[in-house]
């Protein structure tokens, strides 16, 4: 009896270790390669794009920032087509200002071109009538002077400072031929005046006396310049002036009638430069 009981506990003992080592083999033989296999395919699954190039799925993020990638660099694209756009329209904007510029340039250079050319005309007619005048002018002049006799006097210096009357040096000598004849007398050389807002006056004497009409004088101002240095030469007439010996003069002397000018400094003459008078006679018609 007792060693019956002893043969069913073994076999129930026996019985739990065969189940034991049965579970160890199946986990061994299923479960584990089941478990490494869906690990497996989990890692293959997820770098199978980065390893192999294929697309199981993948993550859903990455793949919205590959779509928004696309978009962006549409946009890009369709931004860079619309400023080169924009470009080409601005060139054509510029090319359309110039054309426009050079057709205002073109009329304004016709209207120019016509006001000169009546405007040339208009002097051409003018010209032509100055002339006319001035032709009949000078046909009218011969008719009325006539040369009857010419004397010259020239020198070089001397300088003479601070002239106040008659200036040294300066005269001639010369027989008028007839009574009714006018003389016309020319006076050259170098004036000077010293002082700011000065004046001086140098007129040519016939005899010691001024010329009753159009006497031969030259009024010389400084104006600003402490000194205005300036060669000119001096036309004036004489008439009624009898037939005979005469002697023409220069004097020289601050303006008078303003006491501004009382203590202007006149020079007459400059070293290195002449001086010369020149008397015509000549009649005119009556």
């Amino acid at each position: 009896m007792n060693d019956s009981n002893n043969d069913g506990d073994t076999e129930i003992a026996l019985s739990a270790e065969a189940k034991s080592e049965i579970w160890k083999a199946m986990w061994s033989t299923f479960v584990v390669p089941a478990v490494a296999l869906v690990i497996v395919v989990f890692f293959l699954g997820f770098f199978a794009k980065d390893i192999f190039g294929l697309d199981v799925g993948g993550d859903p993020i990455k793949q919205e920032v590959s779509h928004l990638s696309e978009k962006n660099q549409k946009v890009a694209e369709a931004v860079s087509v619309a400023e080169n756009m924009i470009a080409e329209v601005s060139e054509l904007k510029n090319e359309a200002q110039r054309i426009s510029s050079d057709l205002k340039s073109s009329e304004v250079m016709d209207q120019v071109r016509q006001e000169l050319a009546a405007s040339l005309k208009h002097d051409q007619a003018f010209i032509e009538k100055v002339s006319g005048s001035l032709n009949s002018g000078l046909d009218d002049l011969k008719n009325t002077l006539t040369l009857q006799s010419a004397f010259h006097a020239s020198a070089q210096g001397p300088y003479v400072e601070n002239t106040r009357g008659v200036v040294d040096k300066r005269f001639m000598n010369f027989s008028k031929k007839q009574d009714g004849t006018v003389l016309r007398i020319a006076y050259e050389d170098v004036f000077r005046v010293t002082g700011m807002v000065k004046a001086c006056r140098w007129e040519v004497l016939l005899d010691g006396k001024s010329c009753t009409s159009d006497a031969p004088l030259l009024d010389f101002y400084s104006g600003v310049s402490a000194i205005k240095t300036a060669q000119k030469r001096i036309i004036g007439y004489c008439e009624n002036v009898p037939a005979g010996m005469h002697m023409v003069s220069v004097k020289g002397e601050p303006v008078p009638g303003k006491k501004i000018f009382e203590r202007s400094v006149c020079s007459t003459g400059a070293e290195g430069y002449k001086w010369s008078i020149e008397v015509l006679e000549v009649n005119t018609a009556q």
